[in-house]
């Protein structure tokens, strides 16, 4: 068991589990961050989500306020729309905006994870834990037990707060249906997509 409850737990080294810590840390509170993959910066990126993410307005504020905006925006390339391809091979080009300035602002998910990763435990009060996997949750005792990927330790990690940034599979939105009058739906969509590569 850890000795020191911080304010906040974080589900998740993602990309909302770091931008919430430093959210967090801003405002003076403790966090704790456990992941269940290694560290990217190490063991380089997972097979998993490769195609670029494409940062809006929104984003860029939410960077901007932990201080990442100029940083991130060396790394992203500027989108003005996209090309449609019909069934029958007309082009026609669709702007994002109704200007050159209104775009879209593309950036490798991995690239953005490791520059809030960096971020983030630069901050005093962050802690991230990697290759940490949740194998219960307590809700009612505030507790969850962590199994370390490498060692196999079990350990019993108590907190104040949880935070979910675990993503699509998320183990404590498991946990939180079991509670009485908790309501979750899930809907697919009937879409895919094929990623290429194209080399420049």
């Amino acid at each position: 068991m850890t000795d020191t409850v911080p304010d906040f737990t974080i589900l998740g080294a993602g990309l909302a589990g770091p931008l919430m810590a430093l959210y967090l840390a801003q405002e003076g509170y403790r966090v704790d961050v456990y992941e269940k993959r290694p560290d990217p910066r190490k063991n380089g990126v997972a097979q998993g989500k490769s195609i670029n993410l494409a940062l809006s307005k929104r984003a860029l504020f939410a960077l901007e306020e932990v201080g990442l905006v100029d940083e991130v925006m060396q790394q992203a390339i500027p989108m003005r729309g996209r090309m449609l391809h019909s069934q029958t091979g007309k082009l026609s080009f669709q702007t994002y905006g109704i200007n050159d300035q209104e775009v879209l602002n593309s950036i490798s998910r991995s690239l953005l994870n490791i520059t809030l990763l960096k971020a983030a435990e630069k901050v005093d009060g962050i802690r991230i834990i990697f290759n940490q996997q949740v194998e219960k949750i307590n809700l009612q005792e505030k507790s969850f037990q962590l199994a370390d990927s490498n060692s196999k330790q079990q350990d019993l990690v108590q907190f104040q707060t949880l935070v979910g940034a675990d993503g699509a599979f998320s183990v404590l939105r498991y946990h939180m249906q079991k509670l009485d009058r908790f309501n979750y739906e899930q809907y697919f969509i009937d879409h895919g997509y094929k990623e290429l590569v194209i080399p420049a």
